[in-house]
């Protein structure tokens, strides 16, 4: 029978721990866990289950963020771990609603949070690009198509790749016994994931002239690792450099308005200094809430404005 916080608890508090195995992500781990957990990150403990059936030899306690991650650790395990394999009943989420001790460090995102944002932030955008290119309403549909696979069958094909990133690697884990050569794949397919992105950014600054900022931003924070302030100063050069280039074929095709961009960059100039200095101040995860916040507030502006220019010109066409 899984045990649940209060009974691991006590079983902790008497001196009679099991062998207590979290299978979530380094970055996870690292903001918080249980004294004396054991981090396997779960990709690993697949790779690795024949090897860890010669350490489980105690009882054991497979532990995630809500237990879904676990039960697919203690299937995993299931014909190669021992038979006293068991499951924290609610995960992380029921042992710190007890108040039991945790060891906190560095506060990062969950994978579950991280896969909302994607796919949120995905749909978002296609709904606002479908305007100008129809096709993206698909891009909609296979989100959601996505989202319900994922639970009819209990499983997320995004955390596990999101879960590969640099972000949610961490320094290290309980169980690297991976050499040089096996992480090489892991990290060519976050820098090949970087590198095309990247390449998106640039194509939707030159194109609609926006847009840098608000896909820099997750882009250095959830796929190069970056923390959150880095990020934001990062998206700055990024930025600055790619609309340099991307301004040359506007300017040789002379639709670009000298003046009023210079008017525009010292004001913005001073704003942005103002706002550097401000950000030293502020807490990492208030910069990302506001500029989630932010991204809502363009979204929104877009669409109605969107909607409004219709409506004007319907009124002149009846008119």
């Amino acid at each position: 029978m899984d045990p649940d916080a209060a009974t691991l608890r006590e079983l902790i508090d008497s001196g009679r721990s099991p062998r207590l195995l979290d299978v979530r992500t380094p970055a996870e781990f690292e903001t918080a866990h249980i004294p004396g957990a054991y981090n396997v990150p779960l990709d690993l403990l697949r790779e690795h289950r024949d090897e860890l059936r010669n350490h489980l030899a105690e009882d054991v306690v497979l532990i995630c963020r809500s237990g879904v991650r676990a039960g697919q650790a203690g299937q995993a395990l299931a014909g190669a771990g021992p038979p006293n394999l068991t499951v924290l009943d609610g995960g992380m989420l029921a042992r710190q609603a007890t108040a039991a001790p945790v060891t906190q460090g560095r506060r990062r995102w969950d994978v579950e949070r991280q896969v909302r944002l994607v796919a949120g932030s995905i749909v978002l955008l296609s709904v606002l690009g479908s305007g100008f290119v129809p096709g993206l309403k698909w891009v909609v549909g296979f989100i959601g198509a996505g989202l319900t696979f994922a639970a009819v069958s209990n499983t997320c094909a995004m955390g596990m790749l999101l879960s590969r990133l640099p972000y949610n690697r961490g320094a290290s884990c309980d169980l690297d016994t991976r050499r040089p050569a096996d992480r090489f794949p892991v990290m060519t397919v976050a820098v090949g994931l970087t590198v095309g992105l990247a390449v998106l950014i640039g194509a939707s600054l030159g194109l609609l002239g926006g847009g840098g900022s608000i896909l820099a931003v997750p882009l250095l924070v959830y796929v190069a690792g970056l923390p959150a302030k880095e990020a934001i100063a990062t998206s700055l050069l990024v930025v600055g450099v790619t609309s340099a280039v991307a301004l040359l074929p506007h300017a040789r095709a002379g639709r670009v308005r000298w003046r009023t961009g210079l008017i525009f960059g010292v004001a913005g100039m001073t704003g942005a200094y103002a706002g550097g200095r401000l950000a030293g101040y502020v807490p990492s995860a208030y910069l990302l809430t506001g500029f989630a916040l932010m991204m809502l507030a363009t979204a929104v502006a877009m669409i109605r404005g969107r909607r409004a220019g219709r409506l004007r010109a319907s009124c002149r066409c009846s008119g």
